[in-house]
């Protein structure tokens, strides 16, 4: 709340200027003007820069800026740069396209100006000096990269010049030899091969956790099991210059090979949930947000049952994606627990997902799709986010 009392002489000192006229429609003459009420643009790049839990100062420092553009221009440089690292967060960790789409609906320019880094707080990888929709493009949000598209003609001036950015930008970050570190697509098969053999081999009766009831597994296993995610771990980019930080096709290989693997178990469950729990737990901690956000509401629902995509942050048990994979296993001595990607619950085998897992693997290959077409509008790039095999 700013108190009129406290400032008046200041606010009231910039009737005659360009500040009188982006107030014309507040009511100066009450005792108080709510924050909420002054101007976003004004509210976006100063929350930022007042100390927190400062509200003197940045009751302050609001009314210096409010009194004269020539004050504000002076903090410009440090709003600018905050104001483009809450914009690269809203996009590259929150998937937050709401308050993404106000910062650029009320600054265009921001969609021109790199951010020195993004750094993912769920695998510690980082994202290296890119702009707004590269970063989308990278973390495959088709969705954030549609509605960034559409403020490109503001921001460049002509229709014809931003169609002309957006395709530079894409073809930086992801033209010919942007993916060339990313680890082929037969290594990748074989360790996951190598994997699938051993649970084969486990026969669950090295005994039970006192009082947990779960499963203890054999070394061999457990030591299959750490081997297999601290190689997963190692082949996903630590430092990203250009391409996707995470390709949807590697969870689309782990799935299928999930199915046959299962046939030949016969849907045995326990079989089955140590895959789970084991490698798909792994493989789903890199996703990123808006492909979490997808499978916490369930690819059935939104595909099958025409749901809006809600960017749920919670899956339909009501818990935290990226935490609930780090949980310990509900059915053996061994940390990952599954989320089922298909109904948004919080595990597949239980519920008798298998039953119809045609569907559920036909669901994530519809979403590839869907995406792929949406990044094709974007420009005339020819990679492909989820179906580039390497």
């Amino acid at each position: 709340m700013v108190k009129s009392s406290h400032n008046s002489n200041i606010i009231n000192s910039g009737k005659n200027d360009s500040d009188k006229k982006e107030l014309d429609k507040k009511d100066l003459a009450k005792e108080d003007v709510p924050l909420l009420s002054l101007p976003k643009e004004v509210l976006f790049k100063i929350v930022h820069h007042a100390t927190d839990g400062d509200i003197d100062q940045e009751t302050k420092f609001m009314a210096v800026l409010l009194k004269t553009r020539k004050h504000f221009s002076f903090f410009q440089p440090i709003l600018k740069e905050r104001e483009i690292k809450q914009l690269a967060q809203y996009i590259g960790i929150a998937a937050d396209e709401v308050n993404a789409e106000a910062m650029v609906k009320i600054n265009p320019g921001l969609l021109l100006i790199p951010v020195d880094e993004v750094i993912n707080p769920n695998t510690n990888q980082i994202t290296k000096n890119v702009k707004p929709l590269q970063l989308a493009r990278s973390e495959g949000d088709d969705k954030m990269c549609v509605m960034l598209k559409s403020y490109f003609e503001p921001a460049c001036g002509s229709k014809e010049a931003a169609s002309v950015e957006i395709q530079k930008q894409l073809d930086e970050k992801f033209g010919k030899g942007s993916n060339k570190f990313t680890e082929r697509k037969e290594i990748r098969m074989k360790r996951l091969t190598a994997l699938i053999d051993v649970i084969s081999r486990e026969q669950f009766n090295n005994g039970q956790e006192a009082g947990t009831n779960r499963r203890i597994l054999n070394k061999a296993t457990q030591k299959a099991i750490t081997k297999f995610r601290s190689e997963f771990s190692a082949s996903q980019p630590k430092i990203i210059y250009s391409g996707m930080r995470f390709h949807l096709n590697i969870l689309q290989e782990v799935c299928d090979a999930y199915t046959s693997a299962a046939m030949r178990w016969q849907f045995n469950f326990f079989q089955c949930a140590l895959l789970e729990d084991a490698v798909l737990s792994t493989v789903l901690c890199y996703v990123p947000t808006n492909d979490a956000q997808r499978f916490n509401q369930g690819l059935y629902f939104i595909q099958h049952q025409k749901e809006e995509f809600k960017r749920a942050c919670k899956n339909r048990a009501g818990h935290h994606f990226y935490q609930h994979l780090l949980n310990q296993s509900a059915n053996f001595v061994l940390s990952g627990s599954y989320i089922d990607i298909e109904y948004g619950g919080d595990t597949a085998s239980s519920g008798g997902l298998w039953q119809a897992h045609r569907e559920r693997i036909g669901t994530l290959k519809n979403l590839c799709k869907e995406k792929t077409l949406n990044f094709q509008s974007l420009g005339s790039t020819n990679y492909s986010p989820c179906f580039h095999i390497i």
